[in-house]
Order: structure tokens, then sequence, then C-alpha cells
């Protein structure tokens, strides 16, 4: 059980390494990437790719992302 105050003085990770390279992309963005990934014959019933094993939905969604056919 949280006790009260316990997170009032919590801080977000530091803006550095993996996550720095998280930067959310524009919706026009993921939505075209989204469309190309549905047209590929790599991607699975579940949306994993078969070439990178990422799940698309979330992969699209952010900057630094690639496809590695390079279709996007």
């Amino acid at each position: 059980m949280r006790r009260p105050g316990e997170f009032e003085n919590a801080k977000a990770p530091e803006n550095d390494g993996f996550w720095s390279k998280m930067t959310p992309t524009t919706k026009e963005i993921s939505d075209r990437r989204t469309k190309i990934c549905k047209m590929c014959e790599e991607l699975t019933e579940w949306n994993i790719c078969e070439q990178c094993k990422c799940w698309t939905p979330l992969k699209v969604k952010f900057e630094g992302q690639s496809c590695p056919l390079n279709k996007w």
C-alpha cells in the first residue's frame, strides 16, 4: 500500500540514453507508416514485423525508428 506523500518528490528519469530516442512523431507520419506496414507481407496477424520482431503499432509512433526493409 502506498504511503501518503510517497511519490510527491519523485523525479522523472533523465532524458538521456534509451528514452531520449523515444520522441513521438506526428499522427500523419505514424498513420502513413501504419498503412505501409499493413500492406507488407512481413506483418503477422498480431502486427509483429517478421524482419525486426517489433510490434508495429508502437514502433510507427516514434521518430528515429525505421523499417528494416527501408519502406519507411
